[in-house]
């Protein structure tokens, strides 16, 4: 039987979060508005999101919020020196 309060991982606000991360993973368009939600809730000033293929050093891309393109590009190129 499930517990009835599971605490904060279980509120609806957290549920929908952990929906629209799924969801940005399939969708790559929908980062920066669930980057967002994600520094929202976490109260935070920035908030980042970096990818990159070690092995090619190709794709290299930083999502972050809020939007400042210059710190992306910055981060991105920075991140593909990084072993």
């Amino acid at each position: 039987m499930a517990r009835s309060n599971a605490g904060p991982a279980d509120t609806p606000v957290t549920a929908s979060l952990v929906r629209d991360i799924h969801a940005a993973a399939v969708n790559t368009a929908q980062w920066p508005a669930v980057l967002e939600r994600v520094r929202v809730q976490l109260d935070a000033r920035v908030v980042t999101l970096g990818r990159h293929e070690f092995v090619t050093g190709s794709d290299s891309s930083v999502v972050a919020s809020p939007v400042d393109q210059a710190f992306s590009s910055g981060m991105a190129e920075f991140s593909a020196r990084n072993p």
